[in-house]
């Protein structure tokens, strides 16, 4: 038998507020990133200090805590922050589980102001020494991960069908793994919503030539090889895990030329999870 140590605690981060009699500039050095979980509740902790490192009394003050997506366009939600030590300068977000349900999984940022004491002002709240205001946050399916369905991807009917309806050729800016004027074939574009993980299954029938898996932060160019493979005649339903934030994902194929005349090279389906 052994034993699993497991902790638990409350992420407190310092976060500072320019305020107070002194020049100086006090920052954390580091900006600690801080993880919500979602299917259970949450709570996150903040210490405001000022410039000198003192405590800012925060008794009476209404702070409200912002999860904002990674365009930083969209509020995700926003909750104000309860007091537990107002005194020293210490709130607490407490956050319902059902508060995070319409939310995806997703590496985002969150953002604080306090306001003044007579409320006449609102202040931005930094987390490093270089000033910054936006936090980095990660909306994580960790202890009750989400059932994500199979998605089947299709190769569009432009491009017809790898060895059985005759080559489809794109030109070199098109093509970041094959040589200009090679046959290609481009699946439709996988959107993987910021997970960190991509499973993929791909089933083959008597399949010869490469097969590359491309990544995108667009969606629509700038696509680069994540990885690729070399098969010889084929015939196998293979599995293939891709590790990484990559928000786009895109398969491409590229078919002996000698088998294309004879139907031989023939790609069945793609599944994506």
């Amino acid at each position: 038998m052994y034993t699993t140590a497991v902790f638990l605690y409350i992420q407190r981060n310092i976060v500072v507020v320019l305020s107070g009699p002194s020049p100086r500039r006090f920052m954390p050095v580091y900006s600690k990133p801080l993880t919500l979980s979602k299917g259970v509740d949450n709570q996150l902790q903040f210490q405001f200090l000022n410039q000198d490192q003192k405590p800012v009394d925060v008794t009476g003050l209404e702070i409200t805590f912002r999860a904002i997506d990674q365009t930083g366009s969209t509020i995700l939600f926003q909750q104000s922050l309860d007091s537990v030590y107002p005194a020293n300068g210490i709130m607490q977000l407490n956050l319902n589980s059902s508060t995070l349900v319409p939310v995806d999984a997703q590496q985002c940022f969150y953002t604080l102001s306090i306001p003044s004491q007579d409320g006449t002002m609102n202040f931005p709240v930094y987390v490093d020494q270089a000033a910054q205001a936006r936090g980095d946050l990660a909306i994580v399916n960790a202890i009750l991960p989400s059932v994500v369905p199979s998605l089947k991807v299709t190769i569009p009917s432009a491009q017809g069908i790898p060895g059985l309806d005759g080559p489809y050729t794109f030109n070199s800016n098109d093509q970041p793994m094959f040589g200009a004027g090679n046959t290609v074939w481009h699946s439709s574009v996988i959107t993987n919503d910021n997970n960190p993980i991509l499973t993929l299954q791909m089933e083959y029938y008597q399949y010869t030539g490469n097969v590359a898996i491309l990544g995108s932060c667009t969606g629509n160019g700038d696509w680069a090889p994540i990885t690729s493979y070399t098969y010889s005649n084929i015939t196998n339903t293979l599995g293939y895990v891709i590790e990484g934030f990559y928000p786009f994902v895109q398969v491409a194929f590229e078919a002996n030329a000698n088998n294309i005349a004879n139907g031989f090279d023939i790609l069945s389906n793609i599944y994506a999870r």
